[in-house]
């Protein structure tokens, strides 16, 4: 399954993340964790979603490949791979740092470790 979801969020080569440049899931480091935040930002480009997530004492960024329901506030997400900083070529933002991740909606003990968070 989780082989599924490095193809599904990879992009084709010479595809960026959000459509542009050069595939930077390329340079990224794999690895296996899970994670259950608080959405505090959303942000869609082509194809992909950007997520800030506030999960405990993290701040982080993930990009999925399937959009989110409206309203969703709390996410359980499966990271597999890094990047300590990347550019979107197609916005001129910053992600940093960025995680490739697979979605889902959390299940009821994990909702438990998402708050409300104003930032």
């Amino acid at each position: 399954m989780v082989a599924m979801a490095f193809v599904a969020c990879a992009p084709e080569r010479g595809e960026g993340a959000d459509g542009g440049g050069e595939n930077p899931l390329l340079a990224a480091t794999w690895i296996n964790r899970a994670s259950v935040g608080t959405i505090v930002e959303t942000s869609e480009v082509s194809t992909y979603t950007y997520l800030r997530v506030h999960a405990g004492g993290d701040r982080y960024w993930a990009v999925i490949s399937e959009p989110l329901p409206a309203g969703t506030e709390c996410v359980s997400l499966t990271l597999y791979a890094s990047l300590a900083r990347y550019t979107s070529p197609r916005t001129g933002r910053t992600f940093a740092p960025l995680y490739f991740a697979s979605a889902r909606a959390p299940g009821a003990e994990e909702e438990t470790r998402c708050t409300k968070v104003s930032d």
